[in-house]
């Protein structure tokens, strides 16, 4: 296949193409219509350059025999392939249009898309946070209650040893106390034994009848 020969086939493929494009913009599919465009409009660009190349070579045939290359029939084909172009380039305004609309409505729906999503990431993030926030209350509620629990058991021992103290204390006060009774208590029997004796012997010397009855007493 020549090289004039592909180029006419590329010209049908963009017609097939503008054709499937018409379809995916009546569809509102916005990005592949936008996507498809682009590549029409690159390709028609690349084969209308090659048909000016082609119409310059036949109008300078024309003004000139001597420069003549194509045969009628070469350029009847030239001068289709130009038509087919033009007539594509006709087609796919009207698409262009419609995908124009559709694009802009794509872009609408995107933004209040985007908005919402703004909105639902934002509230997440707020639930979050409250949700971090309320963690954090309940341990330090948590540890406060550790701290005062501690602190009372601390205090009830603290409080258990004083009375404990207290009560050794107590316990050694009373038996130095009777310690002490018993004593005074053993101290006074003596000074009673003691002023008991001197009266004896008195009684002996002087009466030895009372020393007697004394003594038996």
């Amino acid at each position: 296949m020549s090289v004039f020969s592909q180029r006419e086939k590329q010209v049908e493929e963009l017609h097939q193409a503008v054709r499937q494009v018409e379809v995916s913009v009546k569809v509102q599919d916005g990005e592949t219509s936008k996507k498809k465009v682009e590549e029409i409009d690159e390709g028609t660009e690349k084969l209308k350059t090659a048909v000016a190349g082609y119409l310059k070579k036949v109008a300078a045939g024309k003004s000139d025999p001597n420069k003549k290359i194509y045969g009628s029939g070469m350029e009847d084909r030239i001068e289709k392939m130009d038509k087919s172009l033009k007539e594509l380039e006709e087609k796919l305004l009207p698409v262009k249009e419609d995908l124009k609309v559709v694009l802009e409505r794509e872009a609408v729906e995107k933004e209040i898309l985007q908005k919402e999503e703004n909105e639902r990431r934002i509230k997440q993030e707020d639930e979050e946070k409250k949700r971090r926030e309320q963690e954090e209350l309940a341990e330090q509620r948590r540890k406060a209650e550790e701290e005062e629990r501690i602190r009372i058991e601390s205090e009830k021992k603290k409080l258990a040893l004083e009375a404990k103290q207290r009560a050794r204390k107590e316990k050694e006060k009373r038996k130095l106390e009777e310690s002490a009774k018993v004593a005074q208590e053993a101290d006074k029997g003596k000074r009673e034994e003691n002023s008991v004796q001197p009266t004896i012997k008195l009684k002996i010397s002087g009466f030895a009848g009372e020393a007697a009855l004394s003594a038996d007493y």
